[in-house]
């Protein structure tokens, strides 16, 4: 499974459009998962490092992305 990770709605809104996806979890990040690719999770971390790191982490451990 792929795993992408956004900083902000605002750069992610484009590509999740264009993917089609949809929301599968809100808490703690919002994850989206794609209509046209079954393998692909989408997160919206919040800006920072750490934020991002932690989305990473919270992908690869709930939705098997490796």
């Amino acid at each position: 499974m792929i795993g992408l990770v956004f900083a902000t709605i605002h750069e992610a809104r484009p590509f999740l459009l264009t993917a089609q996806a949809q929301v599968v979890e809100s808490t703690p990040f919002a994850v989206y998962h794609s209509g046209l690719h079954a393998g692909m999770r989408v997160v919206v971390s919040g800006m920072g490092k750490v934020a991002a790191a932690a989305a990473a982490q919270a992908l690869i451990l709930t939705g098997n992305v490796t």
